[in-house]
Formats: C-alpha cells, sequence, structure tokens
C-alpha cells in the first residue's frame, strides 16, 4: 500500500506506459522461451540413427 503526505493509505497509479513496458516485457519473455522449443521441433530428425552398436576402442 501507499501513504500520502497524512497516514492515509492511497491507491496506487499505474501510467499508461507502465502497462506498456510490463506487456511488452511479458511478451518478450514469452517469445524467448517458445521459440527455441519451436525451432527444435521443427528442426528434428525424421530417422533415428542407430549407435549402440558402435564400439570405441582405445588407440
Amino acid at each position: 500500500m501507499a501513504y500520502d503526505w497524512s497516514g492515509n493509505t492511497v491507491k496506487e497509479k499505474h501510467d499508461d506506459w507502465t502497462v506498456v513496458v510490463m506487456v511488452a516485457v511479458v511478451a518478450l519473455v514469452l517469445l524467448v522461451t517458445i521459440a527455441p522449443l519451436r525451432l527444435i521441433k521443427a528442426a528434428s530428425p525424421q530417422h533415428v540413427i542407430e549407435t549402440s552398436a558402435a564400439e570405441i576402442r582405445p588407440a
């Protein structure tokens, strides 16, 4: 809660630009978290290469 000079509680005012900035930040966070997941899903290979039969031998 916010208080005025006499100690009374007052409702905080949010300016329009504050709301715009908050919406922009939320949109950027969603974009940053969702975009890589979509790229990974789109770029995933259609076939699986079997690697369990390969042997690693020391030189």
